[in-house]
């Protein structure tokens, strides 16, 4: 599958998903640039994807040892995604003194 493909899959699911809590992802910059992140990285086992060309040999690392969708295509590898994603916005939000969401 192509980026392309990846990011409109994501945008429209992300959409449909989202419209339910009354969150339009078109609304913000930010939460496009979210969308759109989530939506390519799994494709960073494939070195010739776009992600997997920027990510500084990690993909080749994980496409000789796991070969592509294996690990980044797994229940796993989004939840260790969000894990980290919830721990950088906690320490973000703790460097600023904000309180947390």
């Amino acid at each position: 599958m192509q980026s392309f493909n990846h990011v409109s899959g994501g945008f429209a699911f992300t959409g449909i998903f989202a419209s339910f809590a009354d969150v339009n992802v078109f609304e913000r910059f930010d939460t496009m640039a979210v969308v759109w992140i989530a939506a390519v990285l799994p494709d960073i086992d494939h070195t010739k994807s776009l992600i997997g060309k920027g990510s500084l040999g990690l993909a080749s690392w994980l496409q000789r040892n796991y070969g592509h969708r294996t690990v980044t295509h797994s229940i796993f590898f989004y939840l260790a995604v969000v894990c980290i994603a919830k721990a950088l916005i906690i320490s973000f939000m703790y460097s600023l003194h904000c309180p947390l969401p």
